[in-house]
């Protein structure tokens, strides 16, 4: 149930995700690919789990290096091994690609002014691109299992950003207050887990990747998101036009 929740709610609100489904030509474009996305990511899933159910099989232990690696090595030959080897880098590139774009985004778009030049932005938008990778270099070697990695990851997005983005879009009282007090209280919990995962001796009741962890995490942003948006100011006029601009695109979908 904690890769479950955690993985769950963090690809729903997943920024690369919703920007291919934005760049679909159509609403019903979009609706179309994420019905068959859903059906295609049926079978492609079920390849891993026959994979581990293999591993299970044919390795009384986990082997070093994993399960994937140790088949290509011991039970396949070379070319067949490059050939694997080249689908699972390949797949590994495009996603660190999307996601190392996707965060430097984020820097360069949603949090640097807009009013510089844009030669100054592209420049900007490059040293985003360099501390993003350098960041994931760094992380990638001081945690070298792929799976703690993803969990992280999701914990991150899943306490820091799903509480107030879907919020957002039925709760008309919240407020862009409440969801930036909401991001950073759940974005330091996180990092204070984070270090935590780094063999830093820190002060915690709960145990480091375990439900209560998630749990806590989604209460906090909840409960600051909630609070702070009742003691400021509303924002009728802007939560009325973001919700009734949803509930257009779900009207022209369905119609579609």
């Amino acid at each position: 149930m904690t890769y479950v929740i955690t993985f769950g709610c963090a690809w729903m609100i997943q920024a690369n995700v919703w920007q291919r489904i934005s760049a679909a030509r159509s609403d019903q474009d979009a609706y179309k690919m994420t019905v068959m996305s859903f059906i295609a990511y049926i079978p492609l899933y079920l390849i891993v789990v026959f994979t581990g159910m293999a591993g299970i099989v044919i390795f009384d232990k986990m082997p070093e290096g994993g399960v994937v690696t140790s088949i290509v090595l011991n039970y396949m030959s070379p070319l067949l091994g490059a050939f694997v080897f080249v689908g699972i880098s390949a797949a590994i590139m495009s996603t660190m690609d999307s996601l190392i774009n996707t965060a430097a985004m984020t820097l360069s778009i949603d949090l640097y002014p807009a009013k510089h030049s844009e030669e100054r932005k592209l420049k900007f938008s490059r040293l985003a691109t360099l501390l993003v990778t350098l960041t994931a270099l760094f992380i990638s070697l001081r945690i070298r299992s792929i799976l703690e990695v993803s969990w992280i990851a999701s914990d991150i997005i899943t306490t820091g950003v799903f509480v107030p983005l879907i919020a957002g879009f039925i709760w008309r009282r919240g407020n862009s207050k409440g969801a930036m007090a909401s991001m950073c209280a759940g974005l330091l919990y996180c990092l204070y887990n984070l270090l935590i995962g780094f063999g830093i001796s820190l002060p915690a009741f709960w145990e480091f990747q375990s439900p209560l962890q998630i749990i806590l995490g989604v209460t906090l942003s909840t409960v600051i998101y909630f609070v702070v948006s009742m003691c400021t100011k509303p924002e009728f006029e802007k939560a009325d036009h973001f919700i009734a601009l949803t509930k257009k695109k779900e009207g022209d979908v369905f119609h579609s």
